[in-house]
């Protein structure tokens, strides 16, 4: 994929230094509980993408600037068209806190 265009996780991670703020090792801490979700969108992203989500993508970016629950709400439904994993649209609601999770591919978190 190109590099460059916005994507959900610049969406949903906006508030990254917030999530990191205040750790003890926040590299950790990313690698714990942010990498493997943005890993996971990624992923999808590339399986799933058209020229249209880029433009919607695009355009809940400059949603999340005025309200980032409204700009949420479109990615989980691109999320939900998808048929994205469940946890993946839960985390995209960003309604709870972030969770350790093991990234793709592997069954075990960060140490």
């Amino acid at each position: 994929m190109r590099p460059g265009i916005p994507d959900f996780s610049s969406i949903i991670f906006s508030d990254e230094g917030d999530v990191l703020g205040g750790s003890d090792d926040p590299d950790l801490k990313y690698n714990q509980v942010i990498r493997q979700w943005k890993s996971r969108l990624g992923l999808l992203y590339v399986q799933k993408h058209t020229f249209i989500v880029d433009l919607q993508v695009i355009w809940l970016t400059v949603i999340a600037i005025v309200s980032k629950s409204l700009a949420l709400k479109g990615v989980q439904g691109i999320l939900q068209k998808w048929d994205a994993d469940a946890r993946l649209i839960k985390v995209a609601r960003r309604g709870e806190p972030l969770y350790t999770y093991p990234p793709p591919g592997s069954e075990e978190t960060a140490v």
